[in-house]
């Protein structure tokens, strides 16, 4: 029984550790893609202004 409850601990930690990754993995995903949207639009203005 006891070693029941630690696997279910372990599985729980792991659900939180996995669910924390993904959202920081989104949340660089974003952060990249801002960054790669304001390149495009610098570039644009840049075409714009010749």
């Amino acid at each position: 029984m006891k070693d029941g409850a630690n696997i279910s601990v372990l599985i729980n930690r792991y659900i939180i550790w996995s669910l924390d990754i993904n959202q920081n993995g989104n949340l660089i995903k974003k952060l990249l893609i801002d960054k790669l949207y304001d390149k495009i639009r610098m570039l644009k203005i840049k075409e714009e202004n010749k």
